[in-house]
């Protein structure tokens, strides 16, 4: 079953034929969630190995993040008008 196929049959779209046609939701966004959708593709995924990647995913850009910042603070810090 392809992608959209997928998204209908759980009955998170509506699809509407013909030229002007096209995909409307069906229930509004915020009670979906990435897992609902990720389940729909691969129905071996976990909810709890899910929230894993996800936490793994948010501490690296956290660190990413801290870094960038003290790099940019160096890098002022240690300039001069003259630099």
């Amino acid at each position: 079953m392809q992608g959209v196929g997928r998204v209908q049959k759980a009955g998170f779209v509506d699809v509407i034929l013909g030229p002007c046609g096209g995909y409307s939701l069906i229930k509004p966004p915020e009670p979906i969630d990435i897992y609902d959708i990720t389940v729909l593709f691969d129905d071996t995924v976990s909810r709890s190995h899910l929230e894993n990647l996800i936490g793994k995913a948010v501490l690296a850009a956290d660190g990413f993040h801290r870094n960038m910042e003290k790099d940019a603070e160096r890098f002022f810090y240690s300039r001069t008008p003259v630099d």
